[in-house]
């Protein structure tokens, strides 16, 4: 007698999931200045990269290439449209079409582009103000990354965390790991880290490879990525938000929009 093997389907998802409230009353205007694009695609090809983009807030703008995790330098205009409740499409030199949201204060905005399975992609921009340091940093932080790493591990290399991260506002740090798809739960260790003038920020967490960040101003947004699979052990995008004892349920009320950015991989075992 032949023994039949039931087919299982097991589907293992990796997201991280950001939003930013719906305003009213904006416009082009409100999109104005100079802005680090932090950007990652993830699937049939993994890539991150760094962007300088510069608005005129009118309708176009200026982009160009500052870290590219295959290499690729890139330059050119775009055009952009802000809608009156902060939503926000950009039209890229390629002639692709970014959409996403403006936070009401025009210091942070975040697009994806999910039209085409071969080339998904999620964007967090913070704009680069002077007078900044590590005073402008400190509190606690939630962190959630997002990753490919770079040497042959379980789940196909992909990975999400959580991470609980507390600066001193002094230039030292330490962190730990709250949730992780690898399991490596309370995981931790120290570090430092220094602010530029301009919100650029190295990060040197103790047995990690050092990592870029930027800092939304006010010190209440990190996001930064991994471009280098050779010195870093993933490429990676990362958001970190301040906590806050001054939260309440009105805080949060309102219409967002959502941005919910992963990976569904179907194992089959069995025969």
């Amino acid at each position: 007698m032949q023994k039949k093997f039931a087919k299982l389907r097991v589907l293992v998802i990796f997201s991280i999931v950001t939003l930013l409230v719906i305003a009213g009353c904006m416009s082009n205007k409100d999109l104005i200045g100079k802005f680090i694009v932090h950007g990652i695609g993830l699937g049939v090809h993994d890539w991150t990269s760094i962007l300088e983009a510069k608005f005129n807030g009118l309708n176009t703008g200026l982009f160009e290439t500052v870290e590219n995790s295959d290499g690729n330098i890139e330059k050119g205009k775009v055009n952009f449209y802000v809608a009156p409740d902060g939503q926000l499409f950009i039209n890229s030199s390629k002639n692709e079409v970014f959409e996403g949201i403006l936070n009401k204060d025009g210091e942070i905005y975040m697009l994806s582009k999910a039209d085409d399975p071969d080339k998904l992609t999620f964007q967090i921009a913070v704009k680069q103000i002077s007078g900044m340091s590590n005073a402008d940093l400190t509190g606690t932080y939630i962190v959630d990354e997002i990753g490919a790493d770079s040497f042959d591990l379980p789940n196909h290399g992909h990975f999400t965390s959580k991470l609980e991260v507390e600066f001193d506002g002094k230039g030292n740090m330490i962190w730990f790991v709250l949730e992780d798809s690898y399991g490596r739960v309370g995981f931790g260790a120290g570090g430092t880290y220094e602010v530029a003038d301009d919100g650029t920020t190295m990060v040197y967490p103790d047995y990690l490879p050092p990592l870029k960040v930027n800092i939304k101003p006010g010190g209440y947004v990190i996001a930064g990525v991994s471009t280098d699979a050779i010195e870093q052990p993933s490429l990676s995008l990362l958001v970190g938000i301040k906590k806050s004892i001054d939260i309440f349920s009105a805080n949060i009320s309102g219409n967002y929009i959502v941005h919910e950015y992963g990976l569904y991989q179907m194992n089959q075992l069995g025969r």
